[in-house]
């Protein structure tokens, strides 16, 4: 089915284009939500005229795109996760995280218009952000790690203990662990 594209959709084509995609997906997604329109004789005189509104617009979100992108650059964006000692995160950092605490300064994007590499420790990443009209930002994002006291303490007991069994002689352990095994 051949549709008009009202809005620019990743991977499918841009604002004001004719494009041809599976009946199924103009019809149950495109259409309802107002992407696009069907492209009959009537859509199509219209889509003439309407070519030309479609360039002008264009120029004004791309301008307006540029604006924010220039406020946008350098932007530094903090993060706080828990970490471990080490410094690796306890999981990894998602997008649609990344997307909330853009939020959080005014900035509304879909979590496909954020490109980032996998984040599992802390440190300084660059995030590429697509703005509409094919403008693209980047933001600094600073994950800071926070070291649970409650882990902190537990692995801090655990290598105590630890250090404890090591100041035992090394005979004494084997002695103490092979009537044990023979008890078993």
């Amino acid at each position: 089915m051949q549709v008009i594209l009202k809005k620019d959709i990743p991977q499918v084509g841009r604002i004001g284009e004719l494009v041809k995609v599976r009946d199924g997906y103009a019809r149950n997604f495109l259409i309802p939500r107002s992407l696009a329109v069907p492209a009959n004789p009537g859509n199509l005189r219209q889509f003439e005229h309407h070519k030309r509104l479609v360039e002008f617009h264009k120029k004004q979100v791309q301008k307006e795109s540029e604006k924010a992108a220039t406020e946008i650059n350098g932007l530094k964006v903090k993060i706080e996760r828990r970490v471990n000692e080490g410094g690796k995160l306890f999981g990894s950092l998602s997008i649609q995280e990344i997307v909330t605490e853009l939020e959080k300064h005014k900035l509304k994007l879909d979590k496909r218009d954020v490109e980032v590499e996998t984040i599992k420790a802390e440190g300084t990443y660059s995030v590429k952000v697509r703005l509409p009209g094919d403008v693209f930002a980047t933001i600094s994002l600073i994950i800071k790690g926070i070291v649970d006291t409650k882990e902190a303490k537990r692995t801090a007991k655990g290598s105590k203990s630890k250090a404890g069994k090591s100041e035992e002689p090394a005979e004494e352990t084997k002695e103490e662990a092979s009537p044990e095994k023979d008890s078993e």
